[in-house]
């Protein structure tokens, strides 16, 4: 079916909700009126669902408003006033929280903090909108629908050891696996995107990252300029992007902020700097004690999604932090900014000796060695000790990658003692993505909650 479905106008190919949301979020950027009606109308359709859909979110209104509570005047002042959304009360009462027949959702998983797996309900039919913002944002770099993508990560491919790759003609896409990347298929890889013309390149930025450091190792060229690249899933390093902006100097590094709840989107307008969809969702930031947090202040995420109704999540804790920049309102179109979000919680920590938290972010360092390194990956399971798995790139030496541990070790100091273990390969998830930090302890144990 996929040359059918490609042959199709772009109407016809995503259909109408598609064209209809890339509208809307045309609109909300030239009309501020309309995007505060849209969210307005699109808060008070979900407050009434989960009002008369959910037996969970009945309740919660009930708790927090009173038996007098009439959803059809639900505000986002009201909102507000809601008690924020834990995680783990989504463990525990996702089935309460539906509006819908279970056959009419998709059960999602998601790994969590400490091993511990967040799984909760998505509408079947929700792809469409969610590509209306996607592409919006790829669109900067002037990609369109008829575009083809060289898309670097999981997707099931059926004998990934013989051909790591695979094209889908139906979504114009190369796919390229992010388990094989060695020097013969990095090979094969750039040959394929090159005689397909490809400039558009998408994935976990681990892969992007090996693959533009191939380019740059090989002195490769490209017959068309790469323009265009969507790191999606990890967080985008500084010292990834020096290398993708290396590897592609023509190209538009477009990262998202999202996650599989689909309660907020966020598109970056310039570096490390993220502005939140008004449509997607209504973003928040607290503090610790859950207050407004002002400009200038670091604090929680917090988002009500607005899209989807089959299990909404009112006022739900990303478990990220970030620094805020503005709060959404009327003046700026209900877009609110932020710098630098860092995941709170999760596995892109390591411990120091006296349980303090060291994020990937603050490990990070900025160094000519890196040039001796195909890819490196944190490992710990002692507190205030950490391995640095590290594999090689062609022709590097053992001294240099000392040099390299002792870099890290410098920035550190001594709340963790770093040692080096030279590596075949780094292993991915069952989806591909690979974890910068490969935790084994319980950060819940070292957080301070």
């Amino acid at each position: 079916m996929g040359p059918i479905v490609s042959s199709l106008p772009v109407s016809l190919r995503y259909g109408r909700t598609y064209a209809k949301w890339r509208e809307y979020i045309e609109l909300s950027r030239k009309d501020s009126a309309f995007t505060t009606q849209m969210r307005i109308t699109q808060l008070q359709s979900l407050a009434v669902r989960a009002f008369d859909k959910s037996p969970y979110w009945r309740e919660q209104f009930i708790s927090t408003y009173g038996t007098a509570f009439n959803p059809n005047l639900f505000t986002f002042e009201h909102l507000s006033e809601l008690p924020v959304l834990e995680k783990d009360t989504v463990r525990e009462n996702a089935k309460g929280m539906l509006t819908v027949n279970r056959s009419e959702v998709d059960f999602v998983t998601t790994g969590g903090s400490s091993g511990k797996p967040l799984g909760f309900y998505l509408d079947k039919a929700r792809s469409p909108k969610v590509f209306a913002f996607v592409s919006d944002n790829w669109a900067r770099s002037g990609y369109t629908e008829n575009d083809v993508r060289c898309v670097f990560r999981g997707v099931h491919m059926k004998n990934v050891d013989v051909q790591p790759w695979e094209w889908n003609s139906g979504v114009r896409e190369l796919r390229c696996s992010p388990f094989t990347m060695s020097d013969t298929n990095l090979d094969v890889y750039y040959n394929e995107i090159n005689a397909r013309r490809i400039k558009y390149l998408h994935g976990y930025p681990s892969a992007l990252e090996i693959f533009a450091r191939h380019v740059l190792n090989s002195g490769k060229r490209f017959r068309e300029d790469i323009l265009g690249i969507f790191p999606v899933s990890e967080p985008l390093l500084k010292s990834q992007r020096v290398v993708l902006e290396e590897a592609f100097p023509k190209a538009n590094i477009l990262p998202n902020y999202a996650m599989s709840e689909r309660v907020l989107y966020a598109t970056e307008k310039e570096a490390d700097v993220y502005e939140f969809d008004p449509l997607f969702g209504h973003f928040e930031l607290i503090g610790d004690a859950d207050e407004i947090i002002v400009s200038g202040n670091r604090g929680r995420i917090i988002g009500t999604g607005l899209l989807f109704g089959a299990m909404p999540l009112f006022r739900y804790d990303t478990g990220d932090q970030a620094e805020l920049v503005s709060l959404p309102a009327e003046e700026n179109g209900w877009r609110g900014i932020v710098r630098d979000i860092q995941g709170r919680r999760g596995q892109e920590f390591c411990v120091g000796k006296n349980s303090e938290l060291i994020s990937i972010a603050a490990i990070n360092i900025h160094s000519k060695k890196y040039v001796a390194v195909k890819e490196f990956q944190f490992f710990q399971d002692q507190p205030g000790q950490a391995i640095l798995r590290v594999v090689p790139a062609t022709g590097s030496s053992g001294e240099t990658l000392e040099a390299l541990a002792k870099e890290f070790q410098k920035k550190i100091g001594s709340s963790l003692s770093i040692k080096l273990e030279i590596v075949k390969q780094i292993d991915r998830t069952m989806r591909g993505k690979k974890q910068f930090i490969d935790q084994r302890l319980e950060l819940d144990k070292h957080l301070d909650v």
